[in-house]
């Protein structure tokens, strides 16, 4: 198991009422607070620099497992195990790649969970199991992406034990169209918007968010289906 950040040590919760002989790959993110679960629970772990795939025989595992680690899988790697699992924070196959809770927020997709096999193309193997998970349509990035990551906790909690003993049968799903992984420097060169000047529609936005920007007892709103939404903006020029 390739395990990194604090959502994979919150997925390590669910697997000390499995006995199994586990295998952990630590990764550099929340090393030392994993390392420090796993040594109390006894598992055997490595850090990932440490690991090599020509270290074991094909199949030396039955299970290749990510647990929120960034390790992309060399074919040699996906090879050691005769069965794998990654959680990936969407609904498959809409937003593959980086990014997901952001790219499906910015495409109108569904928030989701799928747990699928690793395969050579990124975040396109077999599907176990995948839940859309509801969001509001005005609502922040980040907690939108809270409430996935917490999602991808608890379904992987309720979708291992009956995926590990075969009882949950992997598919090629069919109902949505498949989708190009995104990646971090197309996030990042989405980020700023480029405009040399504002159309009447524009201005007239961006001088009323301006206008009514005073701090935390006096901000613009908006109602949408009943509802008031303040918008908090932090306005500077960017120094980098």
């Amino acid at each position: 198991m390739f395990i990194s950040k604090h959502t994979g040590l919150a997925m390590l919760e669910s697997l000390k009422n499995i006995p199994d002989d586990y295998l952990f790959v630590v990764g550099p993110k929340d090393s030392s607070l994993i390392e420090q679960s796993l040594n109390s629970n006894g598992f055997e772990f490595m850090k990932v620099e440490a690991f090599c795939s020509q270290d074991f025989l094909p199949e030396s595992f039955d299970w290749l497992i990510n647990l929120w680690g960034s390790h992309i899988f060399s074919a040699n790697e996906i090879q050691l195990a005769r069965q794998s699992l990654n959680i990936h924070p969407s609904y498959l196959p809409h937003s593959k790649g980086s990014d997901p809770v952001l790219w499906s927020q910015l495409n109108g997709f569904p928030q989701g969970v799928t747990l699928h096999a690793i395969t050579h193309q990124l975040d396109s193997g077999p599907i176990y199991v995948r839940q859309i998970v509801n969001t509001p349509l005005i609502s922040a990035g980040k907690d939108n992406y809270e409430v996935v990551i917490n999602a991808c906790i608890t379904l992987f909690a309720d979708a291992w034990p009956d995926i590990r003993i075969g009882v949950i049968k992997p598919f090629h799903p069919d109902d949505v169209e498949d989708s190009k992984p995104n990646n971090r420097s197309g996030t990042l060169s989405h980020q700023t918007r480029e405009y040399d000047r504002f159309d009447d529609s524009q201005k007239d936005l961006m001088s009323w968010l301006m206008a009514y920007n005073y701090g935390p007892d006096f901000l613009p709103k908006i109602s949408f289906n009943g509802i008031e939404y303040k918008l908090n903006l932090t306005v500077h020029k960017d120094s980098n």
